[in-house]
């Protein structure tokens, strides 16, 4: 009887909740602000095939940089416009280990002989009435094979390349600049067996915008 009575309620609520009209739902995807810029290399002569340096190297690559501690993903190169930058230094107190860091990063690793070369460069963007929208990341990733070239002459390169992308992310948005380009470089030149140069953006705070609906369509 017991067994019965409960199947029935069971029964009973799977009835009301697939007769309930759809929850509308409110959206609005959160807004990273406060960021902080690092750099970090590694090297190693341990490593995993096909990538070694993406083992060993890259977790002394993330020690060096502040954020071995860490669970990191990934994002692409928009700024939004109520970002800003802290110092690592500031936000080093407040991490929880094992807290996910949200990032945009270039990370470049190579063999023994090679130099690495990484880069995150920023530029903040107006529209054609002078507002400033936003702002744009570029990514800089560089293997030198031979490995001879220097430390100064890498960082230009890598310089240069970021201009030339964050200016890209302006003309093909029919925007300008409307604050100086600022950059993040790693240059290693590999002495080990594998090494690993990167540069990121980390975001550590974030808002949430007026929330709209998007009604689930009904069955």
């Amino acid at each position: 009887m017991r067994n019965r009575l409960f199947f029935g309620f069971m029964l009973m609520a799977l009835s009301l909740a697939l007769a309930a009209p759809a929850t509308a739902q409110n959206f609005g995807p959160r807004i990273p602000t406060a960021y902080f810029a690092t750099t970090g290399t590694g090297q190693s002569d341990q490593g995993i095939e096909p990538d070694p340096y993406e083992t060993f190297s890259y977790d002394l690559a993330l020690q060096d940089a502040g954020i071995e501690n860490f669970n990191v993903v990934y994002y692409t190169s928009v700024l939004p416009p109520e970002s800003y930058e802290v110092p690592l230094e500031k936000v080093k107190p407040f991490i929880h280990h094992g807290s996910v860091l949200e990032t945009i990063m270039a990370k470049a690793g190579g063999v023994k002989g090679q130099t690495v070369a990484a880069g995150v460069g920023r530029v903040w963007a107006k529209n054609s009435k002078g507002v400033e929208i936003g702002g744009f990341a570029a990514e800089y990733e560089y293997i030198y094979k031979d490995g001879g070239i220097s430390e100064k002459q890498a960082r230009e390169n890598a310089r240069a390349q970021l201009t030339r992308s964050l200016n890209h992310e302006l003309d093909i948005r029919g925007l300008t600049q409307s604050r100086p380009m600022t950059f993040e470089v790693a240059v290693l030149r590999i002495t080990k067996k594998y090494g690993m140069a990167l540069a990121a953006l980390g975001f550590v705070g974030f808002i949430y915008p007026e929330p709209f609906d998007l009604p689930a369509p009904e069955k």
